[in-house]
């Protein structure tokens, strides 16, 4: 018993003689740590600049071929007309993504003009023209407005006349492989109409495709 009270009396003497400030309690520290978060961008001036859209573009042009040199039964001039309604055509316009403050668009299509070609006999012959679309248009952002955008395209145009058989000739065929410039305005925000002026660079032997052309397109997003 005596054995218990002196070892309760050191606790105690130990206990008192022990400073204040040796007994801390454990400081708890906040790190606050910005997590770098990644922001992804896009610019989008009109008609999209680095966006991803398609666009069918379905129009007419005034553009035909200056002369079809296809050979004749008769050494005779031959006369090139339009057989009915204009160059009519369809592209599938997709864009590239932007460069240098500009859209870049692809362009990919087709066009068909019917065409006549008549002797002084009154002999004539119809001729199928085909032609292939692909290129390319550039929109700079500087050229756009709330409502429109100035384009500028650079393409070739692959071309196959098919000629019937009639008085003039036996049927027949023939191919070129032009260039065209062009440039535009697009009228509206998505959907709109596209008015164009454009020149065919180049020729074959047999088809004269060098002229000037006025376009009006449709374009609307697919």
């Amino acid at each position: 018993m005596m054995c218990l009270k002196r070892a309760w009396l050191f606790g105690l003497l130990v206990l008192s003689s022990t400073p204040a400030h040796a007994i801390v309690p454990a400081e708890v520290t906040t790190v606050n740590a910005e997590v770098p978060q990644t922001r992804i961008s896009r610019a989008d001036a009109l008609g999209g600049i680095g966006t991803a859209r398609s666009q069918l573009s379905i129009g007419v042009s005034s553009w035909k071929p200056e002369a079809i040199l296809l050979p004749t039964y008769r050494e005779e001039a031959v006369t090139l007309a339009r057989d009915g309604l204009p160059m009519s055509f369809v592209q599938n316009c997709f864009s590239l993504g932007a460069y240098k403050k500009a859209d870049l668009t692809g362009v990919v299509g087709m066009g068909f003009l019917s065409l006549k070609r008549a002797q002084s006999n009154n002999a004539e012959q119809s001729i199928a023209l085909m032609t292939g679309i692909l290129g390319v248009e550039l929109a700079p952002a500087n050229m756009a407005w709330s409502y429109g955008r100035a384009h500028f395209g650079l393409g070739v145009l692959p071309m196959l006349a098919l000629a019937s058989r009639s008085s003039v000739s036996e049927s027949t065929s023939a191919m070129a492989f032009p260039a065209e410039i062009s440039t535009g305005v697009f009228f509206g925000r998505q959907s709109g109409l596209d008015l164009s002026l454009s020149r065919v660079i180049g020729r074959s032997e047999v088809i004269q495709t060098q002229g000037l052309a006025f376009r009006a397109a449709l374009k609307f997003d697919i």
